[in-house]
């Protein structure tokens, strides 16, 4: 059987994560954005991460919310990523999104 010597946590997760793993993370101005990893400072804990477009951020390891390890990201992060934020109950279906504008009748995933 498997043994389980501790619980390994976020910051692990990420430190162990190889370089051109997709990370979705925090920004310093609070905007969620995904990345590739393009270098790492273990001592500092520090990520190097460039965008699909070319910007390049340095963001520790706690402003990574998910290390990308399939194909799809899981539901939340995906509508950070979106800017969906849902703030109503789950009975209402509606999605909102920043600003606090609802969509009526649609479902998160659409």
């Amino acid at each position: 059987m498997f043994e389980i010597d501790e619980k390994k946590t976020r910051a692990d997760y990420v430190a162990e994560a190889p370089i051109g793993s997709i990370v979705a993370f925090v920004t310093e101005d609070g905007k969620y954005k995904s990345a590739k990893i393009i270098n790492r400072s273990s001592k500092r804990s520090v990520l190097k991460l460039r965008t699909s477009y070319g910007k390049e951020f340095q963001v520790p390891y706690q402003s990574v919310l998910w290390v990308k390890s399939g194909e799809r990201w899981p539901r939340g992060i995906y509508n950070l990523l979106k800017g969906k934020v849902n703030e109503g109950s789950a009975e209402d279906g509606k999605t909102y999104r920043k600003g606090g504008s609802a969509v009526a009748g649609q479902a998160e995933g659409a």
